[in-house]
C-alpha cells in the first residue's frame, strides 16, 4: 500500500539550518499539530525516541529514554501514540523490531548489565533479559521468531552481532575485520545519557542480514567510509567500504538481493553537503546518489524504511522526510519537512528524527524536539504519515 505522497517542498537552498530559538508554551502531555501530509505529536514524558518498529500488521512501538531517565516504550496504533510505559531495569532503549503482530523486541542499556533485551507483548514490556559482555545498538528480524542485533563487546574490543529467537539469546558472534565502533554505540556516539544506539540492520531471512555503519568510529568526527556487511548465520559473506560516503546510518531491503541505505558524505560536518542514498545489490554498493532535488538538499540522514518495491522513506535529524524510488538507480522523489517540524508544537523549536518504520496502514518517524536554549533534545516526537 502506497503512503501519502510528500508534496510540500521547501524552496530554500539549504533545508537543514536549525534555529534553536523558540518560545515555550504550556501544553498537555501529548501535543499535536495536524496538516494534510501527516500529524506531529510531541510526548513530554519522553526525553527522546531513538527507534520505532512496526510489524506488517498491528501496532508500532517507539522506544527511547524517559524525561527523568530510564527506558520507555510507547505503542502506536493507526498513527496515534498510547501511554508512555516505563521499563524498570533499563537506563534507556535504543533499538526495536517487531517480527509479528503484537510482539516486539527492544534493546537497550540495563541498570545491572551493559545491555538487555526486552520482550514487548501487546504494548506491554516483559522482564528485561540480560545480555552479558556486550552493548547492543539496534536489531532487525528476518522471520516471526529470528532476530539479530548489532553491538560491540563491553571491553570495546570487537564488533559483534547477537542472534536471538523470540527473547532467548542464542549466540554472540564476533564480526571480524570490523572496528569495534563500526555499528556506532559508545565507541562512536557522543554520550547520550545511558542509551547506546546505531543504524538498524535489515534481515531478509531468518539467517541473512545486511548491516551498515562506518569503517572507523565516528565520535569526534573521525571520518572513514560507509560500511556494508552481509552476514549469513553470523558469518561475514561480504564486507565493503563505500566510496563517496563517511558513514551509513540506515538500510532497508525491498527484496532478498536489493537494499537501499542512507548516510553522509565525507566532510558533511565541515560544509552543508547533501546526504547520500546507496543502492545495494547482493550486499555490494552499486549506486551512490546525493539527496538533492533541484535546489533542495537533505543532510544529516538517519533512519530509512522501504515499503516492498514501491517507495523508501528516509528521515533526517532536522525534521525532513525524503521519499526515494528504490528500484534500479535510487531516485530522490521528494524532500519535505514534516508538518510542524520546523517549529514544534511544544517548545516552538525544531524537531529531529532518528528512525522511521511502516506497517500496512501508516508510517511513523521517531525522534525528539530540541530544547530552545540548548542543542539537545527536550521531548520525544512522533510523526505519523
Amino acid at each position: 500500500m502506497v503512503r501519502h505522497t510528500l508534496v510540500r517542498v521547501l524552496s530554500s537552498t539549504v533545508l537543514s539550518v536549525i534555529s534553536l530559538s523558540g518560545v515555550s508554551s504550556s501544553v498537555s502531555a501529548t501535543s499535536q499539530l495536524r496538516s494534510s501530509s501527516g500529524t506531529l505529536r510531541v510526548v513530554k514524558s519522553a526525553f527522546n525516541f531513538w527507534d520505532v518498529g512496526c510489524p506488517d500488521q498491528g501496532a508500532c512501538i517507539a522506544v527511547g529514554q524517559g524525561a527523568h531517565g530510564g527506558g520507555v516504550i510507547v505503542p502506536i496504533s493507526h498513527g496515534v501514540p498510547g501511554p508512555t510505559v516505563s521499563v524498570p531495569g533499563t537506563l534507556g532503549l535504543g533499538g526495536v523490531a517487531c517480527p509479528r503482530a503484537n510482539f516486539c523486541l527492544a534493546t537497550g542499556n540495563g541498570t545491572l548489565q551493559p545491555s538487555v533485551v526486552v520482550p514487548v507483548t501487546n504494548g506491554r514490556p516483559g522482564k528485561p533479559v540480560p545480555v552479558p559482555g556486550v552493548f547492543l545498538f539496534a536489531l532487525a528480524c528476518g522471520s516471526p521468531t529470528s532476530c539479530w542485533a548489532t553491538g560491540e563487546s563491553s571491553n570495546f574490543a570487537h564488533a559483534v552481532v547477537v542472534h536471538m529467537v523470540n527473547s532467548t539469546i542464542v549466540k554472540t558472534y564476533v564480526v571480524g575485520d570490523v572496528a569495534p565502533g563500526a555499528f556506532f554505540g559508545p565507541s562512536s556516539n557522543s554520550p547520550n545519557g545511558g542509551t547506546a544506539y546505531g543504524p538498524t540492520p535489515a534481515c531478509v531471512s531468518a539467517i541473512s542480514c545486511v548491516l551498515v555503519g562506518a569503517t572507523r568510529p565516528y565520535y569526534g568526527r573521525t571520518q572513514g567510509r560507509g560500511l556494508i556487511v552481509h552476514l549469513v548465520n553470523g558469518v561475514v559473506r561480504t564486507l565493503t567500504s563505500v566510496p563517496g560516503t563517511a558513514q551509513l546510518t540506515g538500510v532497508s531491503c525491498v527484496r532478498a538481493s536489493t537494499c537501499v541505505a542512507d548516510g553522509e558524505p565525507p566532510g558533511s560536518y565541515v560544509g552543508l553537503k547533501p546526504g547520500v542514498i546507496v543502492g545495494v545489490t547482493n550486499g555490494l554498493p552499486v549506486h551512490v546518489v546525493p539527496t538533492a532535488l533541484g535546489h533542495d538538499l537533505a543532510i544529516q540522514l538517519s533512519g530509512l524504511w522501504c515499503e516492498k518495491t514501491t517507495t523508501c522513506f528516509a528521515v533526517t535529524r532536522d525534521g525532513l522526510l525524503v521519499s526515494v524510488g528504490p528500484t534500479g538507480t535510487p531516485r530522490v522523489l521528494s524532500i519535505a519537512p514534516a508538518a510542524g517540524a520546523m517549529t514544534g508544537p511544544h517548545q516552538g523549536s525544531p524537531v529531529g528524527f532518528d528512525a522511521v518504520s511502516c506497517n500496512d496502514t501508516s508510517c511513523v518517524a521517531a525522534g525528539g524536539e530540541f530544547d530552545p536554549a540548548l542543542p539537545q533534545r527536550a521531548a520525544g516526537a512522533l510523526y505519523s504519515f
